[in-house]
């Protein structure tokens, strides 16, 4: 491959005609490169996007976001968790089937790694499920680690409700015998984030991002109509369990959910996510990715719903062993900081 037919090109978000056109000829369809997206995380969060073109001639042929900070002096490009997947795009998915695919993704990714290398201290990428072919970034000597995540294939049905595990199915029809309760398309964020709270609190954590911010990337969101708060009132309008679902064209994200501790918060849960696999299917979308499967206990009760366990990677590029050493640091005064200490302790 001769490197001078490449060329990276950055585009900002105030040229974002030109990122929407890259969006329109490649794969994946995913909420999070659109530009709507990238906008609300970089405010609310305090990022420097950087949305990175791969042209050959005078053709777009594939990108991915970079997402940018400045920590010790170095830049970082590190994959924020509420962005679920941030793959590298391409004019049409490799599917092992056709050289001309294969070549494709040679020519996007190679150039691409080689100019993150270039210009980051640390890096990350995510795959998205749908493609999981991670050659170039063995060549290029990343780290790539296989996750998992849980799906439910769309439109719920009949068919849907069977495929739940017997104990799943025996609760479920349990909270649909609470009629009662009210299934509610326009949830509060600040609900939400309370029972998030406590059920971190219950694991003696605190939850991984903060309240300010997560009620202001919540309200953008909805506003952005990129997603819903959803949730299970009681009569007394009690909610008992909330979860809040980006979307794309095709896709349900869910991003967080908490719910009430005992009996009534786990029936609520089971409704939630079925009545939002059947809200999210007369919207036309063809599936509920329900987030990550990596905890055995938060795998399990997905799966019992009838999701499906599907991989995608997780690639990383650190350059150096100090900044290596930097970040386990970093990770491990996080890890203290969640830790809930006992005032009386």
């Amino acid at each position: 491959m001769s490197d001078s037919k490449y060329r990276v090109c950055e585009i900002t978000l105030e040229n974002e005609q030109e990122w929407r056109q890259l969006l329109s000829h490649t794969q994946p369809p995913i909420l999070f490169h659109e530009p709507e997206f990238i906008r609300i995380v970089a405010e609310v969060f305090s990022f420097s996007p950087q949305l990175i073109v791969i042209v050959k001639g005078e053709t777009p042929i594939g990108g991915t976001v970079m997402w940018k900070r400045t920590r010790w002096g170095q830049h970082l490009g590190i994959t924020p968790f509420y962005v679920l997947y941030n793959p590298i795009r391409m004019l049409t998915l490799a599917t092992y089937r056709t050289f001309r695919q294969v070549e494709n993704l040679h020519d996007v990714a190679v150039p691409l790694l080689q100019w993150v290398e270039s210009q980051y201290r640390v890096a990350t990428l995510s795959t998205h499920p749908s493609f999981g072919d991670v050659r170039p970034f063995l060549w290029r000597h990343w780290q790539v680690q296989v996750r998992y995540t849980a799906c439910l294939s769309l439109p719920w049905t009949q068919t849907s409700v069977e495929r739940m595990d017997p104990e799943h199915h025996r609760l479920y029809r349990r909270a649909q015998e609470r009629t009662e309760w009210r299934f509610v398309t326009d949830g509060d964020p600040a609900a939400l984030w309370e029972l998030i709270q406590k059920n971190y609190a219950q694991d003696g954590l605190l939850p991984p991002i903060q309240k300010k911010e997560f009620l202001r990337f919540a309200h953008e969101i909805q506003r952005a109509q990129k997603g819903e708060v959803f949730s299970i009132q009681s009569e007394k309008g009690n909610v008992l369990a909330a979860t809040l679902v980006l979307r794309d064209a095709s896709t349900g994200y869910g991003l967080f959910l908490g719910r009430q501790s005992g009996h009534d918060g786990n029936l609520a849960s089971i409704r939630l996510l079925v009545q939002t696999a059947e809200y999210l299917s007369a919207m036309g979308l063809t599936q509920f990715d329900l987030g990550g499967a990596m905890v055995p206990s938060i795998a399990r009760f997905k799966l019992q719903l009838g999701a499906d366990l599907v991989p995608y990677f997780h690639c990383q590029w650190t350059r150096g062993s100090i900044i290596r050493l930097a970040l386990a640091f970093q990770n491990w005064r996080n890890r203290r900081k969640r830790r809930i200490v006992s005032s009386s302790g």
